[in-house]
């Protein structure tokens, strides 16, 4: 990858697998970016809405308030 440390690359990549209903490959990308940043709260919200659009309801709500009690005034 040309720029292998830059997280936005596989963002893009587990939104657009998460739009394309290819949700446990995006799930897999988020999980990634959040072993190399544990507190990536854009990559929280991802893996939330992957958990939100695949109707994973439960686990969806406990992810979103993860990047809440992270970023509280953001959200």
């Amino acid at each position: 990858a040309a720029f292998p440390t830059e997280p936005s690359v596989p963002r893009l990549r587990g939104e657009t697998l998460t739009f394309a209903r290819r949700f446990d490959e995006a799930e897999k990308v988020y999980d990634a970016l959040l072993a190399a940043d544990p507190r990536d709260v854009d990559a929280i919200i991802g893996k939330a809405r992957v958990f939100n659009y695949s109707d994973r309801l439960e686990q969806a709500e406990t992810t979103y308030r993860q990047a809440l009690a992270i970023e509280p005034n953001s959200y």
